[in-house]
């Protein structure tokens, strides 16, 4: 049986605070953050790195409005500056913060990039003076309020968290609110153990099925499920996957997956667009779409014939598509041992989707899953 550990994953590594019962409580979090945040670009060379005691702080001058920004580091948006500038994040942790300072500093001066993109989470902020004290500028008595949460090239498009929560909420307002957190043993005592809904300060995932409405496959009832992952920040793409399962368990793995298709979207400058005028209307479409349309999906898969024999389907994947031959025998195996006959379309998306859970290389993975849905879109 073909299992999904993508919402295990995060079930298991999530604290309390980054879990929500509800869509609307994780949109209130990420409303807030989206209230005061501020996007500047500016110079490199108007970036200087600070510090205040023990704790590092980035100043950038001449952003946009002309007014100097003094703001305190995320863990995440520390890693990306010293990234940028070639230091390891993890050393320069670990270092008095006057050196990883003058590291950073010596870094920026010789970065490459000549601009940069800044968001920035702006709080009041007192009076901050800053004195020199050696070759580091100190802030004096006061300390800023303000966060830079990351820090990209002028070409990143940012596809707000917050789209991402509203337009699944919208959609599953659409939807009669069909689409719901998956029941557990322990729901009721621990719902926030339970969840599904997750939201930090660098992300968002989320995992809702639909175990209402059954859908028969070979004679067999599944259920549809999808999942749904973004960062403003920079963190990771935009993510959606949809797919069919038999059931999820206490701890979030997701048992019999079959019709696995992912759609993931960089966030390039043309990304925010897209998301508006396409991406939405993706999981719009298979969100509200009724059981009888996929269950046409899958009888037309089940009548789809990829060749005549095992070879003439080898021979299909390895010309028409991007998988390997060492991947497509396995596929055509898993088929063949699993769904019977190994040349129906609906057998072998089933048998690559299958192949794909056990590849450890995430872009390789990702990419098989992902030609796999392509393949599928033969019975749409």
């Amino acid at each position: 049986m073909t299992s999904l550990m993508a919402v295990s994953r995060e079930w298991q590594r999530r604290p309390p605070d980054e879990r929500f019962l509800t869509l609307d409580s994780l949109r209130e979090s990420v409303a807030e953050r989206t209230r005061s945040a501020a996007v500047m670009e500016g110079d490199t060379k108007d970036i200087t790195v600070s510090t205040a005691g023990d704790e590092l702080f980035v100043r950038a001058g001449n952003f946009e409005d002309g007014k100097d920004t003094t703001a305190r580091f995320t863990n995440w948006s520390m890693g990306q500056l010293a990234t940028i500038c070639g230091a390891p994040a993890g050393y320069l942790s670990r270092l008095p913060a006057a050196i990883a300072a003058d590291c950073l500093n010596h870094g920026i001066k010789t970065m490459q990039r000549e601009k940069n993109l800044l968001l920035f989470t702006k709080n009041h902020t007192d009076e901050v003076t800053p004195q020199a004290e050696g070759n580091v500028v100190t802030l004096a008595r006061n300390v800023p309020n303000n966060v830079l949460r990351a820090v990209t090239s002028t070409s990143y498009g940012r596809i707000w968290d917050i789209q991402v929560v509203d337009s699944i909420i919208m959609m599953n307002i659409r939807a009669n609110e069909r689409w719901v957190v998956p029941a557990a043993s322990y729901k009721s005592e621990e719902p926030k153990r339970a969840t599904t809904i997750y939201g930090s300060d660098r992300d968002v995932f989320i995992f809702l099925c639909d175990p209402q409405h059954p859908i028969a496959v070979n004679g067999k009832p599944k259920f549809r499920g999808f999942y749904v992952y973004n960062s403003e920040v920079g963190s990771q793409v935009l993510g959606v996957a949809t797919f069919l399962y038999d059931c999820v368990c206490d701890n979030r793995i997701i048992w019999g997956v079959e019709g696995f298709v992912l759609m993931k979207r960089r966030h390039t400058s043309l990304a925010p667009a897209w998301f508006m005028e396409e991406g939405q209307g993706i999981l719009d479409k298979y969100a509200e779409s009724a059981a009888s349309r996929e269950e046409e999906v899958i009888r037309k898969a089940n009548t789809i014939q990829l060749g005549s024999t095992p070879e003439d389907v080898l021979e299909f994947l390895t010309v028409k598509t991007n998988f390997g031959k060492r991947y497509a025998m396995e596929a055509i195996t898993y088929a063949e041992r699993v769904e019977g006959n190994p040349t129906l379309l609906w057998n072998v998306v089933s048998g690559l989707t299958a192949v794909a859970r056990n590849i450890p290389h995430t872009d390789t993975r990702v990419g098989y899953e992902i030609e796999a849905g392509r393949l599928l879109n033969m019975a749409a």
